[in-house]
């Protein structure tokens, strides 16, 4: 059973974080001398899963977030630390060759199911909107990406790509040093040369380099150089 059908089926009374969080186990992730867990993370702040499911796939300000959540910078670091090693999610960083320039770029989070982002947003039970919809898909193919990775002992590097302008892909993922893809998530079935603005500053730079975006869509269809292929299609390509 997934963790969010767990939460669906076992919380029919309004949702909160603390009630979800403390059940979370606390032996199996006791770090002496304190338990770290991410039930320890709302007792030290209420505020902070909150702020951090609101920016889900979104670049994270760790100094704007300490802001919001009433602690310091080290803090958030922290918490989005503990949050990575009990397995709650990860932090994705920008594709830069230099990993010093890397590590002091803005990473985006993506938590591990969508089912307890939505529960700790309190939207569980309410359909998402436009927006939602897509932040949902590309956390949830991302979060697919990384579990690939993981099972299959891929060995690959995952990142985002930004430029300076503002253009951006979803997923870059790298093998031994080299880029060998990039994709893009769109959850809508209509795509036209106006999604691949991306995807084009990439190719500027990496002309080779396989580009995809991944929609939910039947029949996969090419627009330009850029393959489209529906989601289920794209990972059974990447297990192999």
């Amino acid at each position: 059973m997934y963790i969010s059908d767990y939460v669906q089926e076992n919380f029919r009374t309004p949702f909160t974080p603390s009630k979800f969080f403390s059940l979370w186990p606390t032996s199996s992730w006791e770090k002496h001398p304190f338990e770290i867990t991410p039930y320890y993370i709302y007792s030290e702040s209420s505020y902070f899963l909150d702020i951090a499911a609101a920016q889900f796939s979104e670049q994270v300000n760790f100094t704007d977030v300490g802001r919001q959540a009433l602690v310091a910078y080290s803090t958030v670091r922290e918490f989005y630390s503990i949050l990575e090693d009990t397995l709650m999610g990860f932090l994705l960083y920008p594709y830069l060759k230099s990993i010093r320039k890397r590590m002091s770029q803005s990473p985006k989070f993506y938590f591990f199911d969508n089912g307890v982002t939505r529960a700790i947003l309190g939207s569980l039970r309410n359909p998402p909107n436009f927006l939602e919809k897509g932040r949902l898909f590309e956390q949830w193919f991302i979060q697919e990406v990384d579990r690939i990775n993981k099972y299959f002992s891929k060995d690959w590097k995952l990142f985002f790509w930004r430029t300076s302008h503002g253009a951006e892909v979803d997923l870059v993922i790298e093998q031994a040093g080299k880029m060998i893809c990039a994709i893009e998530c769109k959850c809508k079935q209509t795509l036209s040369r106006a999604d691949l603005s991306g995807l084009h500053s990439i190719l500027e730079e990496q002309p080779k380099i396989p580009c995809y975006i991944v929609a939910p869509i039947k029949t996969p269809l090419k627009i330009d150089t850029v393959n489209v292929l529906p989601p289920f299609e794209m990972l059974k390509r990447l297990k192999e």
